[in-house]
């Protein structure tokens, strides 16, 4: 049994019971993480900064200037909001947090932060925190809206910090295979690029045996709603390549594939964490987190902020693993299980 790293579902919903995360639903819980939910209280900053220390949120907005925004109303390409989420904290001082962009949400490339009050740090929340959580949005790639009780971010509780060092990779690796090729068969360790922190590096695939080999954004005024379908062909159009090679373009969105496939055993989790800029000129991911218990190949959405190619079997992504605290541990079974491919967000139908 692990005594410390991220706290799996069965002791997120302790958590809950003990008041510790409040006005949380049962129904948002993940095996390794916690959905949080928007609020109809949502407003558009006429700039953002990061709350200076000691400062709340509410404060930063007054010194940057807001205004009201009904949640029935698109949020603009490139421009800042913000929502009160449901939920709020009451961390012990030995609990601290860290959020990420759910995989739905970074699919539709609509860039997601959480802050709280007193801390400039975005997507951490610092031990024993106790207050209010809210949520930065900017939609990218084009006009978004969304509702009250959409969830857009996950939660994740952390004890201490687990992630697996080289030695510790290359220890489970041999134990359950943590790294597939394309036909589920392990990839040995000595056959893995592995960086000495334990971070292990995954390549663009742009051969896949069905389907498109990536998807662009289109540019379009139509705005694509959270939680309702949208027709995927008004915002996406499919890129088949016949020599290996993606021409990207600045101010446009891509979603790509990876060659190899995770798959995590119940006691490990994965973070895509971000790429070094000496391997690759472009963000390679708006979401991050993986749940354990997860199959199949990782979605990159990937950006470029000047014209760039990519190839087939460039690396595309940096995996961090984490231990799971307890030996309870749900594994996930969600909409991306298995996924073989580049997928869109669950509902671009």
């Amino acid at each position: 049994m692990k005594k410390f790293g991220t706290f799996p579902k069965s002791m997120l919903l302790g958590l809950m019971e003990k008041g510790v995360i409040e006005n949380a639903n049962l129904e948002a819980l993940n095996p390794g993480s916690l959905n949080l939910c928007l609020t109809g209280e949502m407003f558009r900053l006429n700039s953002f900064q990061q709350p200076s220390v000691g400062q709340s949120v509410w404060a930063m907005m007054k010194e940057v200037g807001f205004s009201m925004h009904h949640p029935s109303h698109p949020c603009e390409v490139g421009l800042h909001y913000i929502a009160r989420l449901q939920e709020r904290l009451e961390l012990p001082e030995d609990l601290y947090g860290y959020a990420n962009p759910r995989s739905t949400t970074g699919r539709q490339f609509v860039h997601t932060r959480v802050l709280v009050n007193g801390d400039p740090g975005l997507d951490q929340v610092p031990k024993g925190y106790r207050g209010e959580l809210w949520a930065l949005i900017r939609c990218l790639a084009f006009p978004g809206v969304f509702a009250e009780g959409d969830q857009l971010t996950q939660l994740r509780v952390f004890n201490k910090d687990t992630r697996l060092s080289l030695e510790q990779v290359k220890e489970e690796h041999k134990k359950t295979p943590l790294i597939v090729d394309r036909e589920g068969k392990p990839i040995s360790f000595e056959n893995l690029r592995v960086d000495r922190d334990g971070s292990v590096y995954l390549h663009l695939n742009l051969k896949p045996v069905n389907g498109p080999a990536a998807y662009v954004s289109r540019q379009t005024n139509r705005p694509a709603f959270f939680s309702k379908p949208n027709p995927k062909d008004e915002f996406f159009k499919a890129l088949f390549v016949e020599n290996s090679k993606i021409g990207m373009k600045e101010k446009r969105f891509y979603i790509t594939t990876t060659e190899e496939g995770l798959c995590l055993p119940g006691h490990i989790t994965a973070e895509i964490a971000p790429m070094d800029e000496r391997i690759i000129e472009a963000r390679n991911n708006f979401a991050g987190f993986v749940d354990q218990g997860f199959k199949g190949e990782i979605t990159c959405e990937m950006a470029v902020q000047e014209p760039l190619t990519l190839t087939h079997r460039q690396v595309v992504a940096r995996v961090r693993f984490e231990y799971v605290c307890g030996d309870n541990h749900d594994v996930y079974k969600g909409s991306y299980q298995g996924q073989s491919g580049p997928k869109l967000a669950k509902n671009f139908v």
